[in-house]
């Protein structure tokens, strides 16, 4: 157990001086959770949904890995829609960048003649929201995914993919900046490493509340659908860690866990 401690303290210090500033202010890796039962820090609200499933599950693609699974359909009945939420959280600095990061893996684009379509919110006290970013099935019968993200005003930012497939995992990154009131995101495949789109707007808002924020991941209209996996998910300030930081971190939750496996999707 002290050579253990002792590591972690080496860990740490080697740890400390890739970042320099920054807090994580939330974070789901479902590892903890139980298969079958509501992921933690997590709330889903519905209203007229026919199929209205967010649980724990493996993997689609190794099943020892757990995940959160969304099985979201809207109903007949109108008005419909889904709100997933996770467990608000404080940045408490306006001079720092919030970024926001979550692994994705959609089903089906279309089913029971609902589109998919879900929106990433970064949502401020009083409802406000400073991104709007939206992933949805792409027209012409094909099932593949678009991304828009808004500005002000609803000003639309179409990002064109042509192969934003089911079945594969994608990473989602967003990246809020208080001091230029901008946010960029960017969606690459999780395999490949290839950027699939990027881009940014202005804020939604210019409401940055420095005590009270959550994400949500949200439908924006009637008969709409969510069918597919999250994991990762995770929003911090400051500096992007390096990869040979998440390294250090991920053999000390190794040692820890006394031989716990990686995370991979």
């Amino acid at each position: 157990m002290k050579s253990v401690m002792l590591s972690l303290m080496a860990l740490t210090i080697l740890a400390s001086g890739s970042i320099a500033h920054g807090a994580i202010l939330s974070s789901s890796s479902f590892e903890n959770d139980t298969i079958g039962n509501p992921p933690s820090g997590w709330a889903l609200s519905t209203n007229n949904y026919s199929s209205t499933t967010m649980q724990v599950a493996p993997s689609p693609t190794n099943p020892g890995n757990k995940t959160m699974f969304l099985d979201l359909d809207a109903g007949v009945t109108t008005p419909n829609n889904y709100i997933v939420s996770n467990t608000h959280y404080a940045p408490g600095t306006l001079t720092e960048k919030l970024t926001t990061a979550y692994d994705f893996y959609v089903t089906t684009f279309f089913s029971n003649g609902h589109p998919t379509v879900w929106a990433t919110f970064n949502k401020n006290a009083g409802g406000s929201y400073n991104s709007y970013a939206l992933i949805a099935r792409a027209s012409g019968g094909v099932d593949e995914g678009y991304i828009r993200i808004y500005g002000p005003g609803f000003a639309a930012n179409n990002i064109t993919i042509s192969n934003l497939l089911p079945n594969t995992w994608y990473h989602y990154e967003q990246v809020l900046d208080p001091i230029a009131h901008t946010y960029s995101v960017e969606i690459t495949n999780k395999t490949s490493s290839a950027v699939m789109a990027s881009g940014s707007s202005a804020l939604f808002s210019n409401f940055f509340s420095t005590t009270d924020q959550w994400t949500e991941f949200a439908s924006t209209g009637n008969g709409l659908a969510l069918h597919g996996y999250i994991d990762n998910f995770i929003t911090y300030t400051g500096e992007i860690p390096e990869p040979a930081t998440m390294s250090l971190l991920a053999i000390g939750g190794l040692m820890i866990a006394g031989g716990r496996r990686s995370k991979h999707n």
